[in-house]
């Protein structure tokens, strides 16, 4: 695409078209009915972090290069209370000046995994010992730069929901958030990733949720 800000602008169109079908808001390239699904998307490889603002963190539309549509829910764990973006212009499907989405979710502490020397890993404060893999949307796990961050950043698990289940145990998708302010309840999303329940820790864990904005 020869202009970045042009991403949500090119798709209007299509966008338009499936409203009428679907029936539901459109907010930043994703649709109000299925936010909670849709918040999972993953980048298929590190994105280009872009100049300009161009839609929230939360967004797809806010990085460049491609991304993986997430999977469904069979059961969702977070709730979205509320949510609102501002238009740069009439078009309600075109480009954004600003938005959040207020939510209602378990978050959860995460740290460094040591039990990987080849792969950088996280885990929660209560779960299994052993980590789970990660995708950051801007940075590469192979970047050097990306432990410190790790160890200087308050990073958390904003758990959505249970997209698979087997006689076993349930597997989450979650987002990583950190606080994008000074403002407690203000946060901002920089990855995802997908993990099994031991991974996350005791179900009891999940049904302890906060309200937070992300950005």
């Amino acid at each position: 695409m020869t202009c970045p800000s042009d991403k949500l602008p090119a798709m209007s169109g299509i966008a338009k078209e499936y409203a009428k079908v679907i029936g539901s808001a459109y907010v930043a390239g994703l649709w109000r009915e299925f936010l909670v699904d849709e918040l999972a998307w993953l980048p298929l490889e590190p994105c280009t972090a872009t100049s300009e603002y161009r839609a929230p963190s939360w967004s797809w539309a806010s990085v460049d290069d491609s991304v993986g549509t997430p999977f469904d829910a069979i059961e969702r764990i977070a709730s979205i209370l509320d949510v609102k973006v501002e238009m740069a212009g009439e078009n309600p499907y075109g480009r954004v000046r600003s938005g959040w989405v207020k939510i209602e979710a378990p978050l959860l502490p995460l740290v460094l995994a040591d039990n990987n020397p080849v792969r950088l890993q996280l885990k929660t404060a209560h779960g299994a010992n052993d980590g789970f893999p990660v995708r950051f949307d801007t940075m590469s796990t192979e970047n050097p730069d990306l432990v410190l961050m790790i160890k200087t950043r308050r990073l958390f698990s904003l758990v959505l929901n249970i997209y698979y289940k087997d006689w076993r145990e349930c597997w989450y998708s979650s987002l990583i958030v950190t606080p994008a302010g000074n403002d407690p309840e203000t946060w901002k999303r920089i990855g995802a990733f997908f993990a099994k329940g031991s991974q996350i820790g005791p179900r009891d864990t999940l049904t302890r949720k906060s309200t937070i904005t992300l950005i």
